[in-house]
Protein backbone atom coordinates (compact mmCIF):
# COMPACT_ATOMS: atom_id res chain seq x y z
CA UNK A 1 0.00 0.00 0.00
CA UNK A 2 1.33 3.56 -1.03
CA UNK A 3 -0.26 6.82 0.72
CA UNK A 4 0.75 9.31 2.51
CA UNK A 5 -1.61 8.65 5.02
CA UNK A 6 -3.22 5.74 6.71
CA UNK A 7 -6.90 6.18 7.90
CA UNK A 8 -7.54 5.15 11.46
CA UNK A 9 -10.89 4.61 12.74
CA UNK A 10 -11.04 4.04 16.39
CA UNK A 11 -13.03 1.29 18.37
CA UNK A 12 -13.51 2.75 21.48
CA UNK A 13 -11.84 5.05 24.13
CA UNK A 14 -11.84 2.61 27.05
CA UNK A 15 -8.37 1.11 28.51
CA UNK A 16 -5.27 2.01 26.67
CA UNK A 17 -6.78 2.91 23.58
CA UNK A 18 -7.85 5.73 24.13
CA UNK A 19 -4.13 6.69 24.49
CA UNK A 20 -3.49 4.75 21.00
CA UNK A 21 -5.89 7.46 19.49
CA UNK A 22 -4.42 10.33 21.68
CA UNK A 23 -1.05 9.66 19.67
CA UNK A 24 -2.46 8.24 16.46
CA UNK A 25 -4.22 11.78 16.35
CA UNK A 26 -0.72 13.34 17.26
CA UNK A 27 0.45 11.40 13.94
CA UNK A 28 1.17 13.26 10.73
CA UNK A 29 0.55 10.13 8.79
CA UNK A 30 -2.71 9.22 10.35
CA UNK A 31 -5.70 10.66 9.60
CA UNK A 32 -8.65 9.60 11.79
CA UNK A 33 -12.04 8.65 10.45
CA UNK A 34 -14.49 7.75 12.46
CA UNK A 35 -14.89 6.58 16.29
CA UNK A 36 -16.85 3.59 16.69
CA UNK A 37 -18.03 1.22 19.47
CA UNK A 38 -19.47 -1.87 20.00
CA UNK A 39 -22.15 -1.48 23.66
CA UNK A 40 -20.34 1.16 25.67
CA UNK A 41 -20.82 2.00 29.25
CA UNK A 42 -22.52 5.43 29.69
CA UNK A 43 -18.90 6.78 30.69
CA UNK A 44 -17.45 4.99 28.04
CA UNK A 45 -19.75 6.40 25.23
CA UNK A 46 -19.45 9.66 26.92
CA UNK A 47 -15.94 9.56 26.35
CA UNK A 48 -16.20 8.36 22.83
CA UNK A 49 -18.69 11.35 21.87
CA UNK A 50 -15.57 13.72 23.16
CA UNK A 51 -12.65 11.72 21.03
CA UNK A 52 -15.16 12.20 18.09
CA UNK A 53 -15.35 15.83 18.50
CA UNK A 54 -11.75 16.75 19.53
CA UNK A 55 -10.74 14.65 16.18
CA UNK A 56 -13.12 16.35 14.43
CA UNK A 57 -15.04 13.08 12.74
CA UNK A 58 -17.90 11.29 13.25
CA UNK A 59 -18.99 8.83 16.23
CA UNK A 60 -20.59 5.87 14.87
CA UNK A 61 -22.65 3.37 16.80
CA UNK A 62 -22.63 0.86 14.15
CA UNK A 63 -18.97 -1.12 14.18
CA UNK A 64 -19.69 -2.94 11.02
CA UNK A 65 -21.17 0.55 9.07
CA UNK A 66 -17.52 1.32 9.98
CA UNK A 67 -16.29 -1.94 8.50
CA UNK A 68 -17.82 -1.38 5.27
CA UNK A 69 -16.92 2.07 4.79
CA UNK A 70 -13.88 1.92 1.81
CA UNK A 71 -11.78 5.23 3.60
CA UNK A 72 -10.81 3.10 7.26
CA UNK A 73 -7.85 1.55 6.20
CA UNK A 74 -7.54 0.36 9.91
CA UNK A 75 -8.63 0.22 13.41
CA UNK A 76 -7.35 0.15 16.71
CA UNK A 77 -8.91 -1.44 19.65
CA UNK A 78 -9.29 -2.38 23.11
CA UNK A 79 -12.72 -4.58 23.79
CA UNK A 80 -13.07 -7.45 26.99
CA UNK A 81 -11.33 -10.64 26.30
CA UNK A 82 -13.86 -12.96 25.52
CA UNK A 83 -15.04 -10.17 22.25
CA UNK A 84 -11.38 -9.97 20.81
CA UNK A 85 -11.18 -12.86 18.85
CA UNK A 86 -14.68 -12.69 16.96
CA UNK A 87 -13.85 -8.79 16.79
CA UNK A 88 -10.75 -9.49 14.66
CA UNK A 89 -12.07 -12.19 12.27
CA UNK A 90 -15.08 -8.78 11.93
CA UNK A 91 -11.98 -6.94 11.23
CA UNK A 92 -9.72 -9.05 9.02
CA UNK A 93 -12.93 -10.37 7.05
CA UNK A 94 -13.20 -6.62 5.75
CA UNK A 95 -9.79 -6.26 5.65
CA UNK A 96 -8.91 -3.41 7.97
CA UNK A 97 -5.07 -3.70 9.54
CA UNK A 98 -5.51 -3.95 13.07
CA UNK A 99 -3.61 -2.57 16.15
CA UNK A 100 -4.92 -4.19 19.69
CA UNK A 101 -4.13 -3.32 22.99
CA UNK A 102 -2.20 -5.67 25.20
CA UNK A 103 -2.60 -8.56 26.05
CA UNK A 104 -4.08 -9.32 23.30
CA UNK A 105 -6.24 -11.91 24.35
CA UNK A 106 -6.00 -14.03 27.82
CA UNK A 107 -6.27 -17.78 26.35
CA UNK A 108 -4.51 -19.48 24.06
CA UNK A 109 -7.35 -20.79 21.76
CA UNK A 110 -8.67 -17.20 21.47
CA UNK A 111 -4.75 -15.95 20.26
CA UNK A 112 -4.65 -19.22 17.58
CA UNK A 113 -7.74 -17.98 16.35
CA UNK A 114 -6.53 -14.57 16.12
CA UNK A 115 -3.25 -15.83 14.52
CA UNK A 116 -5.66 -18.07 12.02
CA UNK A 117 -7.93 -14.97 10.95
CA UNK A 118 -5.05 -12.56 10.35
CA UNK A 119 -2.90 -15.04 8.33
CA UNK A 120 -6.43 -16.53 6.36
CA UNK A 121 -7.28 -12.65 5.33
CA UNK A 122 -3.77 -11.21 4.62
CA UNK A 123 -4.37 -8.49 6.92
CA UNK A 124 -1.48 -6.84 9.19
CA UNK A 125 -2.07 -7.27 13.30
CA UNK A 126 0.59 -5.68 16.03
CA UNK A 127 0.09 -5.69 19.68
CA UNK A 128 1.15 -2.66 22.22
CA UNK A 129 4.16 -4.15 23.10
CA UNK A 130 5.82 -0.96 23.26
CA UNK A 131 8.38 -1.63 25.45
CA UNK A 132 10.62 -2.73 23.32
CA UNK A 133 10.72 0.37 21.53
CA UNK A 134 12.46 1.91 24.04
CA UNK A 135 15.97 3.36 22.78
CA UNK A 136 17.96 1.50 25.33
CA UNK A 137 16.98 -1.96 24.16
CA UNK A 138 16.30 -1.09 21.06
CA UNK A 139 20.43 -0.42 21.16
CA UNK A 140 21.01 -3.08 23.42
CA UNK A 141 19.62 -5.77 20.28
CA UNK A 142 21.84 -4.47 17.90
CA UNK A 143 24.54 -4.55 21.16
CA UNK A 144 23.94 -8.25 20.51
CA UNK A 145 23.42 -9.01 17.24
CA UNK A 146 27.13 -7.61 16.55
CA UNK A 147 28.21 -10.03 19.42
CA UNK A 148 29.54 -6.92 21.33
CA UNK A 149 29.01 -9.08 24.50
CA UNK A 150 29.96 -12.82 22.83
CA UNK A 151 26.84 -14.99 23.26
CA UNK A 152 24.20 -14.33 26.13
CA UNK A 153 23.96 -16.91 28.31
CA UNK A 154 21.81 -15.00 31.29
CA UNK A 155 19.47 -11.85 31.16
CA UNK A 156 17.51 -10.73 33.96
CA UNK A 157 14.81 -7.74 33.76
CA UNK A 158 12.97 -5.67 36.66
CA UNK A 159 9.46 -4.52 35.84
CA UNK A 160 8.06 -2.70 39.12
CA UNK A 161 5.35 -0.03 38.37
CA UNK A 162 4.99 2.85 40.92
CA UNK A 163 1.67 4.16 40.60
CA UNK A 164 -2.01 3.49 41.97
CA UNK A 165 -3.99 2.47 44.81
CA UNK A 166 -5.16 -1.02 43.88
CA UNK A 167 -3.82 -3.79 41.84
CA UNK A 168 -5.23 -4.63 38.51
CA UNK A 169 -8.50 -6.63 38.21
CA UNK A 170 -6.56 -9.40 36.04
CA UNK A 171 -3.80 -9.21 38.56
CA UNK A 172 0.01 -7.55 37.63
CA UNK A 173 1.30 -10.78 36.15
CA UNK A 174 -1.25 -10.86 33.29
CA UNK A 175 -1.59 -6.98 33.13
CA UNK A 176 2.00 -6.16 32.80
CA UNK A 177 3.99 -9.81 32.38
CA UNK A 178 3.95 -9.43 28.69
CA UNK A 179 6.36 -6.29 28.48
CA UNK A 180 8.70 -7.73 29.92
CA UNK A 181 8.50 -10.98 28.71
CA UNK A 182 8.50 -9.81 25.00
CA UNK A 183 11.48 -7.37 25.76
CA UNK A 184 13.54 -10.66 26.75
CA UNK A 185 12.46 -12.69 23.76
CA UNK A 186 13.36 -9.69 21.52
CA UNK A 187 16.75 -9.42 23.01
CA UNK A 188 17.36 -13.20 23.18
CA UNK A 189 15.23 -14.59 20.56
CA UNK A 190 15.89 -18.37 22.31
CA UNK A 191 12.71 -20.50 22.65
CA UNK A 192 12.11 -21.02 26.33
CA UNK A 193 11.80 -24.35 27.49
CA UNK A 194 10.36 -24.25 31.06
CA UNK A 195 9.11 -21.40 33.62
CA UNK A 196 8.61 -21.29 37.54
CA UNK A 197 7.33 -18.26 39.45
CA UNK A 198 6.37 -17.44 42.48
CA UNK A 199 3.76 -14.66 43.39
CA UNK A 200 1.93 -12.64 45.81
CA UNK A 201 0.20 -10.04 47.50
CA UNK A 202 2.41 -7.63 49.26
CA UNK A 203 1.65 -3.98 48.65
CA UNK A 204 -2.24 -3.97 48.58
CA UNK A 205 -4.94 -4.77 50.14
CA UNK A 206 -7.47 -5.31 47.45
CA UNK A 207 -4.94 -7.96 45.74
CA UNK A 208 -5.06 -9.86 49.19
CA UNK A 209 -8.40 -9.84 49.54
CA UNK A 210 -9.38 -11.21 45.70
CA UNK A 211 -6.29 -13.62 45.75
CA UNK A 212 -4.81 -11.43 43.03
CA UNK A 213 -1.01 -11.07 42.70
CA UNK A 214 0.72 -7.76 42.60
CA UNK A 215 4.15 -8.75 42.49
CA UNK A 216 5.51 -11.97 40.41
CA UNK A 217 9.29 -13.42 39.84
CA UNK A 218 9.69 -15.55 37.00
CA UNK A 219 12.70 -18.16 36.12
CA UNK A 220 13.24 -19.23 33.20
CA UNK A 221 14.79 -22.14 31.17
CA UNK A 222 16.13 -21.20 27.26
CA UNK A 223 17.54 -22.71 24.51
CA UNK A 224 20.94 -22.97 24.86
CA UNK A 225 21.43 -23.35 28.59
CA UNK A 226 20.34 -19.41 28.81
CA UNK A 227 18.30 -18.16 31.96
CA UNK A 228 16.19 -15.60 32.02
CA UNK A 229 14.15 -13.79 35.22
CA UNK A 230 11.41 -11.15 35.32
CA UNK A 231 10.00 -9.63 38.58
CA UNK A 232 6.72 -8.25 37.55
CA UNK A 233 4.35 -5.73 40.20
CA UNK A 234 2.83 -2.85 41.17
CA UNK A 235 3.65 -0.93 44.52
CA UNK A 236 1.98 2.33 45.58
CA UNK A 237 5.47 3.37 47.29
CA UNK A 238 7.21 6.70 45.59
CA UNK A 239 9.85 5.96 43.16
CA UNK A 240 12.61 8.54 42.25
CA UNK A 241 11.43 7.58 38.58
CA UNK A 242 7.78 7.72 39.23
CA UNK A 243 5.51 5.44 37.22
CA UNK A 244 8.06 3.79 35.86
CA UNK A 245 9.54 2.61 38.96
CA UNK A 246 12.44 -0.03 37.87
CA UNK A 247 12.30 -1.10 34.53
CA UNK A 248 16.08 -2.29 33.84
CA UNK A 249 17.45 -5.25 31.92
CA UNK A 250 20.83 -7.20 32.53
CA UNK A 251 22.29 -9.67 30.21
CA UNK A 252 25.44 -11.59 30.44
CA UNK A 253 27.44 -12.95 27.64
CA UNK A 254 30.39 -14.76 27.51
CA UNK A 255 32.54 -11.35 26.89
CA UNK A 256 30.65 -9.07 28.88
CA UNK A 257 27.70 -7.48 30.05
CA UNK A 258 25.07 -4.82 28.84
CA UNK A 259 23.23 -3.27 31.83
CA UNK A 260 20.22 -0.97 30.64
CA UNK A 261 17.79 1.24 32.68
CA UNK A 262 14.30 2.00 30.58
CA UNK A 263 13.59 4.96 32.52
CA UNK A 264 16.80 6.91 31.24
CA UNK A 265 16.91 9.79 30.22
CA UNK A 266 14.72 11.73 32.96
CA UNK A 267 14.37 14.84 35.00
CA UNK A 268 12.63 14.72 38.34
CA UNK A 269 10.71 17.87 39.79
CA UNK A 270 9.93 18.42 43.44
CA UNK A 271 7.65 20.87 44.08
CA UNK A 272 5.14 22.50 46.48
CA UNK A 273 2.13 20.67 44.64
CA UNK A 274 3.90 17.34 44.24
CA UNK A 275 7.39 15.89 42.46
CA UNK A 276 7.26 14.71 39.18
CA UNK A 277 9.25 12.33 37.04
CA UNK A 278 9.61 12.96 33.26
CA UNK A 279 11.17 10.88 30.50
CA UNK A 280 12.57 12.63 27.84
CA UNK A 281 13.82 12.12 24.45
CA UNK A 282 11.90 9.33 23.45
CA UNK A 283 8.43 8.09 23.27
CA UNK A 284 7.97 4.78 23.08
CA UNK A 285 4.26 4.27 22.60
CA UNK A 286 4.26 7.24 19.26
CA UNK A 287 7.10 4.62 17.79
CA UNK A 288 5.53 1.73 18.42
CA UNK A 289 1.84 2.99 16.37
CA UNK A 290 4.46 4.74 13.93
CA UNK A 291 6.23 1.58 13.05
CA UNK A 292 2.68 -0.32 12.58
CA UNK A 293 1.73 2.66 10.17
CA UNK A 294 5.26 2.40 8.56
CA UNK A 295 4.37 -1.06 8.32
CA UNK A 296 1.10 -1.15 6.43
CA UNK A 297 2.19 1.95 4.11
CA UNK A 298 5.27 0.07 2.94
CA UNK A 299 3.81 -3.05 3.00
CA UNK A 300 6.27 -4.85 5.64
CA UNK A 301 5.73 -6.88 8.74
CA UNK A 302 5.29 -5.44 11.95
CA UNK A 303 6.87 -5.96 15.12
CA UNK A 304 4.96 -7.57 17.94
CA UNK A 305 2.38 -9.41 15.82
CA UNK A 306 0.10 -12.15 17.13
CA UNK A 307 2.81 -14.88 17.39
CA UNK A 308 4.85 -12.83 19.23
CA UNK A 309 1.59 -11.55 21.71
CA UNK A 310 0.70 -15.76 21.41
CA UNK A 311 4.50 -16.23 23.07
CA UNK A 312 3.93 -13.91 25.45
CA UNK A 313 0.78 -14.85 26.99
CA UNK A 314 1.73 -18.65 27.11
CA UNK A 315 4.54 -17.55 29.10
CA UNK A 316 2.11 -15.47 31.56
CA UNK A 317 -0.32 -18.53 31.70
CA UNK A 318 2.33 -21.64 32.70
CA UNK A 319 3.89 -18.43 34.91
CA UNK A 320 0.57 -18.64 36.58
CA UNK A 321 0.35 -22.21 36.67
CA UNK A 322 3.33 -22.58 38.38
CA UNK A 323 2.99 -20.22 40.77
CA UNK A 324 -0.35 -22.24 41.96
CA UNK A 325 1.33 -25.27 42.05
CA UNK A 326 4.81 -24.47 43.32
CA UNK A 327 6.44 -26.52 40.19
CA UNK A 328 8.14 -26.20 36.97
CA UNK A 329 5.95 -26.03 33.90
CA UNK A 330 7.40 -27.45 31.13
CA UNK A 331 6.80 -25.89 27.44
CA UNK A 332 4.75 -25.67 25.13
CA UNK A 333 2.17 -25.57 27.76
CA UNK A 334 -1.15 -26.92 27.71
CA UNK A 335 -3.14 -25.53 30.70
CA UNK A 336 -3.48 -28.29 33.82
CA UNK A 337 -0.66 -30.52 32.21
Amino acid sequence: MSADKLRFAVLGMSGQNGHYADTLFRNPRVEIVAVTDETPEPDVRQKNVEAAEKFGVPYIEDVDEVLGRSDVQAISFSSPFDRRAPLVEKMASAGKHIFGDKPLTDNLADADSIIESVARHGVKLMVGHNYRFNPAILQAREALQNGDVGLPWAIHSEWIIAAGKKVAGVGELRNHGMYPLDALLYLVPNRPLSVYAVTGSFFFEEARSKGLEDLAFITMNLEHGVIASTSVGRTAVAHPNGYGGDQTIRIHGTHGMISLDANQPHWNSYEKSGNRSVKYGFDAVYDALDHFVDSVLNDTEPMCGAQAARDTLEITLAALESARENRVVELPFTSGS
